[in-house]
């Protein structure tokens, strides 16, 4: 009966030292955790490939040659031959002004338009006084209009000066060049021709920069309205990615990920 009772209180010693053990308890919450995280995260397939990519972008347009008529020195204004609207051709007569500053020559000023445009901004009349520095007028050239668009280095590095560019304004797609593209500061503009008037200042637009052949990781197109996105590797290494380009249904992958056939997404992400 004695060695029955002391087997029992062995095995009840047992039994509470090992439901009590911390690093089994550690072990199953351990566990836990890593079912819950494999839970929230997604497999997706992703693509090495070289294929024909775009960058898109949105912006406004604005004129395609803007410049204010400043006052140099304290004037009174003597004619005004424009108004607000007025259309005028470079070199025309559009204003005179007599300097008031005490030393100056008081030999009228006559002020001619730059380049051929329309006139803005007028908020004088005969015989107000200016001083150094203000605005007379505003000139804008809306017969030609400019879009500029902001680029990420390694956006830059998949641009050329003769890639193409699709443009929809209104509805309206039009086929274009890159006039300008500046490498140094990661920009470029396209200009528009509207000697027809059809668009304005402030108009929306939306484009496509064509690339060409881009050679690069590619994964669905669907992940790319999340930029950056926060993808964990096959050894569980944690990274951060945007979509410098995509194409009609993959996006590109920077930076790179050439040594992956897969990566996990966080499923609420998407």
């Amino acid at each position: 009966m004695k060695v029955q009772l002391n087997r029992f209180i062995i095995l009840l010693f047992l039994l509470v030292v090992v439901g009590c053990d911390p690093s089994a308890k550690d072990s199953d919450e351990s566990k836990e955790v890593t079912l819950r995280y494999k839970k929230a995260l997604q497999e997706v397939k992703i693509v090495h490939s070289s294929l024909n990519a775009y960058i898109p972008f949105s912006g406004y347009l604005r004129a395609g040659q803007k410049t204010d008529i400043q006052v140099k020195q304290r004037s009174k204004l003597i004619a005004l031959l424009v108004d607000n609207g007025s259309s005028v051709e470079k070199g025309d007569l559009i204003a005179g002004l007599m300097p008031l500053s005490q030393g100056d020559d008081f030999t009228p000023q006559e002020i001619y338009a730059p380049f051929a445009g329309e006139v803005s901004g007028i908020g004088f009349k005969i015989g107000s006084v200016l001083s150094a520095g203000e605005i007379l007028m505003t000139i804008k050239n809306l017969k030609s209009l400019m879009c500029t668009v902001s680029l990420t280095p390694y956006q830059t590095s998949l641009v050329k000066k003769h890639n193409k560019v699709l443009l929809n304004i209104h509805g309206k797609n039009l086929t274009t060049d890159i006039d300008f593209l500046d490498r140094k500061n990661n920009m470029l503009k396209i200009v528009i021709p509207n000697s027809e008037g059809l668009f304005s200042e402030q108009d929306y637009i939306e484009g496509k920069i064509f690339c060409g052949l881009v050679e690069g990781t590619y994964l669905p197109k669907k992940y790319a309205q999340h930029d950056p996105l926060r993808v964990y590797l096959e050894e569980g290494i944690e990274l951060d990615i945007s979509f410098p380009a995509v194409t009609d249904d993959l996006a590109l992958i920077y930076p790179p990920i050439p040594d992956q056939n897969k990566i996990w997404i966080v499923s609420k992400t998407h």
